[in-house]
């Protein structure tokens, strides 16, 4: 059995019964701080390629430098005002049982209710020590550059029909055809670096920015196609969405986890 399946048979055992207590996407209930939440974090921290500064850092002026991540422009380059779309869910991290499989044990473990439908997913986001190499754009040109990698795996129960309200909302947030909406399910693994944790939530534009002021953590996901994952381990709130207007694979593959 190949360890691809392991992890998706393992993800799908775990989300068999978790979901009772999740709470809705939109409760104002917080459960108390996870330990499990808090480790990984510090772990994203360390491998971020923006991290908090260290012992309150400020730039040569008295200021942090700037730093705005992820902001959402328009097709002519713009920036956009208000909420940008998203994949968005809440979650509760889970504490490893006996027969969870070694490989969810090393990152967090999330039970997850999706905001379009209310469906359920699991969600492990889990450092790694694997080098991760990709191409960046600098002022004197292009540049490859090395990360940690993050594995984020996705999964719903087996035992679910697909949702077509979620594949639906998926499609519209990465504009996706949607003749592809009837696919047939498969778990995934999203590969990612950490760009920054402690990260601003901003509206004008949409944006992550400031790390070490604010709470959300900021995933750059590279594999399958582009993309982010935010997650505010504070609230239990979360949200996927596209790097740019491009379809990329990585549209496809989150079709197929729902």
């Amino acid at each position: 059995m190949s360890r691809l399946l392991v992890l998706t048979c393992a993800l799908a055992s775990v989300s068999c019964g978790v979901f009772s207590s999740t709470p809705p996407p939109m409760s104002e209930e917080r459960p108390p701080p996870s330990p499990i939440a808090a480790r990984t974090e510090a772990r994203l921290a360390g491998m971020a390629k923006f991290p908090p500064p260290i012992g309150g850092a400020k730039g040569a002026k008295g200021a942090r430098p700037k730093v705005v991540l992820a902001a959402a422009m328009d097709e002519g380059g713009h920036p956009l005002v208000g909420d940008r779309p998203t994949v968005a869910f809440s979650f509760r991290v889970l504490t490893p049982k006996a027969e969870t499989a070694p490989e969810l044990r090393d990152g967090a473990l999330l039970a997850a209710t999706l905001d379009a439908d209310g469906k359920n997913l699991v969600v492990a986001v889990r450092p790694t020590s694997v080098k991760v190499t990709i191409t960046e754009e600098e002022a004197g040109g292009e540049k490859e550059t090395t990360y940690e990698k993050v594995q984020v795996l996705l999964a719903r129960k087996r035992d679910e029909a697909g949702s077509h309200d979620g594949r639906l909302h998926v499609a519209r947030v990465f504009g996706l055809d949607v003749t592809k909406l009837d696919t047939k399910y498969e778990a995934a693994t999203l590969q990612a670096f950490v760009l920054g944790t402690k990260l601003v939530k901003t509206t004008a534009p949409p944006a992550f920015q400031s790390p070490g002021e604010g709470s959300w953590t900021l995933l750059r996901i590279v594999s399958p196609g582009e993309g982010y994952l935010a997650i505010d381990w504070d609230a239990g709130r979360a949200e996927l969405f596209p790097k740019s207007a491009d379809v990329t694979p990585l549209a496809e593959t989150l079709l197929r986890v729902l």
